[in-house]
């Protein structure tokens, strides 16, 4: 990264790679959580050397990751430097370098950062709500006063990110809810079950594509990528992965809306614990409702009687 700064005078900020730490994956002891943080690495290098190379080439990074992003000096003191206002504050500084001082945000695809996995569940749970409320947060900071959907979604990739990731995603809810009420509607279980096959089907080719071209990426690491290559079988679960983690990010987009931001969230246990209680309570209510009902009823025939 520094001799990319050193080699061209135009560059201001960069970006590298971040990966999962191979070594701290294969000694993990339960065999569920290795293979959960061995699926953490193949979506870590998906989106950082296929995703983010890419985005490199368009100019349309979203984020310099705060795990691994360097600055020019002279650059970072032109800006607000570090907001504490929003959980997302790499993304904040990244779109003060972007619209503020029109810079580029570079990536420099040789430089790799391996990071620790995952420690649980809960852990991922909110991590990926901070990450999803931090994106909503700093695109209002600076998208409140001219947000146009319809001029900017071709023009703005800044605009089409927060509708792909947050618009779009209750139409996918519908969807998923949609497949469950066919069957209500007489639809054959095995159209409804061989239509899913198939789009999981086609989720696997996609992440089949996605390894083949991230070898080529891997090819001046060769330690990092035997260890890759060798998980190959991984893209057949990778789809499940994703699905799971769009709930995350779709939990994270609800609990945006009525809280306020904080690095300490609740995990994935303590809303379980609330939902829980919150169904308990409300099937008490219910309960306590039919119970007067029947009181009141029994009370009225006695009279009659």
């Amino acid at each position: 990264m520094v001799k990319k700064f050193e080699n061209n005078g135009k560059i201001h900020c960069m970006t590298g790679a971040i990966l999962i730490n191979p070594d701290d994956i294969e000694k993990t002891d339960s065999v569920y959580m290795k293979i959960f943080r061995r699926i953490e690495f193949f979506e870590y290098a998906q989106a950082f050397l296929a995703g983010r190379n890419y985005q490199a080439e368009l100019d349309s990074i979203f984020t310099l990751s705060g795990a691994f992003s360097a600055f020019r000096k002279s650059t970072i003191l032109k800006t607000r430097l570090y907001n504490t206002d929003t959980v997302g504050e790499d993304t904040q500084i990244t779109f003060q370098i972007k619209k503020d001082l029109n810079q580029k945000v570079y990536m420099c695809e040789d430089a790799v950062f391996m990071v620790d996995p995952i420690e649980d569940l809960n852990k991922m749970y909110t991590q990926r709500q901070r990450w999803q409320r931090g994106e909503l947060e700093v695109f209002h900071m600076f998208f409140k006063n001219n947000m146009n959907i319809t001029k900017g979604f071709f023009s703005n990739f800044m605009i089409r990110l927060i509708v792909f990731d947050h618009t779009f995603a209750f139409p996918r809810m519908i969807w998923y809810f949609a497949l469950i009420c066919l069957l209500f509607m007489n639809y054959p279980m095995k159209l409804v079950m061989g239509s899913v096959g198939v789009i999981y089907i086609l989720y696997i080719i996609s992440a089949m594509l996605y390894f083949i071209n991230i070898l080529t990426f891997l090819r001046s690491f060769p330690q990092i990528r035997k260890y890759y290559a060798g998980k190959w079988y991984l893209c057949f679960i990778l789809p499940f992965y994703n699905f799971v983690m769009f709930w995350i990010r779709f939990a994270g987009i609800i609990n945006s809306i009525n809280s306020n931001g904080m690095w300490k969230t609740k995990n994935l246990t303590e809303e379980s614990d609330t939902f829980k209680d919150i169904v308990k309570n409300d099937f008490m209510f219910v309960t306590r409702v039919v119970h007067r009902l029947k009181e009141k009823v029994n009370g009225i025939a006695k009279e009659k009687q």
